[in-house]
C-alpha cells in the first residue's frame, strides 16, 4: 500500500492559463508524475553517481526546463515575450551539460 502522499504524488497535475497557452501552445500543460517522483533532482544526479539511463530522465529535464520558465513568467521575473529565449538558452545549456 502507498500513502495518500505517495498517491498524490502520483497523480497527474495541471498548469493552465495565459502564460501556459503562451508559452506551450496549449491551453493545458500536463505535469507528468514521473517529473515529481523522479531521481532526476537528487545529490547522486549532482555527484555524477546516477547517469541518464533512468529512462524518464530526458523527459523530466524536460518538463522541469518547461515550468521554470512558466514559474519565472507567472512570477514576474522574465517577461512572457522572452520566454520562448530563456526555452532556448535552457536548452543550450543543458545540451553543453551533456557534453561534458
Amino acid at each position: 500500500l502507498i500513502s495518500n502522499t505517495e498517491l498524490a504524488d502520483l497523480r497527474f497535475h495541471f498548469v493552465e492559463g495565459r502564460s501556459a497557452e503562451c508559452i506551450f501552445g496549449a491551453f493545458e500543460y500536463v505535469i507528468y508524475p514521473s517529473l515529481l517522483t523522479s531521481p532526476v533532482f537528487t545529490s547522486r544526479v549532482v555527484r555524477g553517481s546516477l547517469d541518464s539511463s533512468y529512462p524518464s530522465f530526458d523527459r523530466a529535464l524536460r518538463q522541469m526546463r518547461d515550468l521554470l520558465t512558466w514559474l519565472l513568467v507567472e512570477l514576474g521575473i522574465v517577461g512572457l515575450t522572452n520566454a520562448a529565449e530563456l526555452l532556448a538558452v535552457m536548452t543550450a545549456l543543458a545540451r553543453r551539460a551533456a557534453e561534458l
